[in-house]
């Protein structure tokens, strides 16, 4: 029976993820070339809100104080969630539309969730061992998100992974976001090696980009209707953990990761 991690097991594989991704970064140690029976794919760019991280309750929270703010009442969850992932615009024109100034429902908005940022976020299980599994592989990992490109960045500090992604790119970098595929395009073009990305959301807007990008995606316990037999460039997943498969990570290091994290299996290529 693989031994259950301790607090000092994820603290030490986060360390050395990290350290690999700076390296990588900043040229010191660029990935190897990648043998035929290496990972799928080069690149794996990850969508953030309801993929990486559960940040719901957060970005409700936030909503709802705009709306009490507004003598508006308090709206549901999952109403509000509906509309998470397309931008703080839609976010803001759906949920409280009985307000039309958008430029300063968006500012009060923000400067709100700032300050509730990880409140009760957290990365959704198996996220950091999927994250450091991959970058021990050799694969780079991106964030394409259409949260604004600040909080992206301060959220995922605070999670203590933002080191390991070789960028993080949000809504407010291009005039175009999700479900345009220029995000996605410019990521593949500047990080992508020889073979394929792969886009790994929770939506149709990421699906949308994906497949105008020309890259395969995988959705992850998207409430989509699948169809029966999906495809190779787009495959549907119920835990984050699948994706190990998906991108052939090479048996040696699923078998490490699999020693540390219980539940999980080697794959092999």
């Amino acid at each position: 029976m693989p031994r259950r991690p301790n607090g000092a097991d994820l603290f030490r594989r986060r360390r050395t993820a990290s350290f690999r991704a700076r390296k990588q970064i900043l040229g010191l140690n660029p990935p190897q070339p990648i043998e035929e029976a290496g990972p799928r794919f080069s690149l794996v760019i990850f969508d953030l809100d309801g993929t990486l991280v559960d940040s719901t309750r957060d970005i409700a929270q936030a909503v709802n104080d705009v709306r009490t703010h507004h003598k508006l009442p308090a709206m549901a969850l999952e109403a509000i969630r509906a509309h998470i992932g397309w931008g703080v615009a839609h976010l803001l024109q759906n949920t409280i539309p009985e307000v039309n100034d958008l430029v300063r429902l968006g500012q009060d908005f923000l400067h709100t969730y700032r300050q509730r940022l990880v409140e009760t976020t957290t990365l959704f299980p198996g996220a950091l061992e999927l994250l450091s599994t991959l970058v021990e592989a050799g694969v780079r990992i991106a964030v394409a998100t259409n949260k604004p490109e600040q909080l992206a960045r301060e959220l995922l500090r605070r999670l203590g992974v933002h080191l390991l992604f070789i960028d993080i790119c949000g809504g407010d970098r291009y005039p175009e976001k999700k479900p345009h595929p220029r995000p996605l395009l410019e990521l593949h073009e500047r990080f992508g090696g020889p073979r394929a990305s792969l886009m790994v959301g929770d939506s149709i807007v990421d699906a949308q980009a994906a497949n105008a990008a020309g890259l395969c995606a995988c959705l992850v316990n998207a409430q989509l209707k699948r169809p029966g037999a999906g495809s190779d460039r787009l495959m549907f997943i119920d835990r984050l953990e699948e994706i190990i498969a998906i991108c052939k990570v090479p048996e040696l290091v699923s078998a490490t990761h699999s020693a540390l994290v219980p539940g999980v299996e080697s794959v092999s290529g």
